[in-house]
């Protein structure tokens, strides 16, 4: 089985961080929480009181750890199953790879050929991405990696087949942060998966992914629960006034729909606007605005973010799957495979 070599590359600077970083307290169980790491006079630093200001960058070397051993483990589980097939057809691994994967792209190559149209088409859609070059010099290299992509896409069916009908059972598992399940939520309260969800409402991509959570919610509406907290981000002007805003918006039981009407409106969150969108959601305004002006609101989104930084969160939207980081705006396949590994 062959690495792509954008993978190895990948693989191998992970390695590089968790080497040059070292690892967690459990990589060494000698090393106790209360051992001296260093003295200033009568002054003592202890290892916990170090692990507490580093634990988010350990976290990120945890996840980056998990994520170079799970991808090993995917191409050693390929290798094994390609080998057993080959076993049981009495051929080489090479054979079994030019009968199921290379001979079987030839033939769509001759009954299907990647043509001009076909070029045309993937130009459009990544011209940005190849700077705004011309297509003409770029046709020879569009056309090979869109063979190239046929076959990747073969082999990973072969493979998905073999793993299918075969008892292939993964019994390694993703780190796990903890992280306190408080603020609105929706859902049962004793669902077997809970998502802690940090984001900020004027991250655009925070707004793309309220869909995806809301499908997830939809699909899995009696197994799941969503807690929502905040992480309003520096670079946003009107995000931690915002973040506060929904804050009191809860206090008046009308979060979840404050919480929708201002990612329709990322735009538009001066603090007029915030009381505008209250009044609109049916919130006593006077109510409202004494909430914002107490700062208690403030200091719910500063435990939020405290909350956020100790488990390592550099960004939005972050999520926690019982506990299991990810990040960003991920498709819906990944956080749905991650709520089934969860309940499986």
């Amino acid at each position: 089985v062959r690495t792509h070599p954008g993978t190895a590359l990948m693989i191998i600077l992970s390695l590089v961080i968790v080497l040059a970083h070292g690892c967690s307290r459990e990589c060494d169980p000698e090393q106790e929480a209360d051992e001296i790491v260093a003295t200033i006079g009568d002054r003592e630093i202890t290892r916990e009181e170090l692990a507490l200001r580093v634990r988010g960058e350990l976290i990120e070397i945890d996840n980056a750890r998990y994520d170079v051993m799970e991808r090993g483990l995917d191409g050693l589980i390929d290798e094994v199953l390609l080998e057993q097939e080959a076993t049981a057809r009495n051929v080489t691994a090479e054979e079994l790879f030019q009968l199921e994967v290379a001979n079987k792209v030839e033939a769509l190559n001759a009954s299907d050929p990647i043509g001009p149209e076909d070029v045309e088409q993937f130009y459009e859609e990544y011209k940005e991405r190849l700077g705004g070059q011309p297509l003409d010099p770029l046709r020879r290299v569009i056309e090979q990696h869109l063979r190239e992509q046929r076959m990747e896409e073969r082999r990973a069916e072969f493979i998905d087949g073999l793993r299918a009908k075969a008892d292939v059972v993964v019994r390694l598992r993703p780190p796990k942060v903890d992280v306190a399940a408080e603020g609105p939520s929706r859902g049962p309260l004793d669902a077997a998966v809970t998502i802690v969800e940090f984001s900020d409402f004027e991250c655009p991509f925070c707004r793309s992914a309220t869909e995806t959570v809301e499908q997830l919610l939809e699909q899995y509406k009696d197994e799941v629960r969503l807690v929502f907290r905040h992480f309003p981000l520096p670079i946003h002007e009107n995000a931690q006034r915002a973040a506060e805003a929904t804050v009191c918006a809860h206090e008046g039981g009308k979060f979840w729909e404050y919480h929708d009407l201002l990612f329709l409106n990322q735009d538009a969150l001066a603090q007029e606007d915030l009381i505008g969108y209250a009044r609109e959601v049916g919130l006593e305004e006077a109510a409202f605005v004494s909430c914002l002006e107490s700062g208690r609101a403030t200091a719910v989104v500063e435990k939020d973010t405290s909350d956020a930084e100790a488990a390592g969160v550099s960004g939005t939207p972050s999520f926690f799957i019982n506990g299991r980081p990810l990040s960003g705006a991920l498709p819906y396949d990944t956080l749905r495979d991650a709520i089934d590994d969860e309940l499986a």
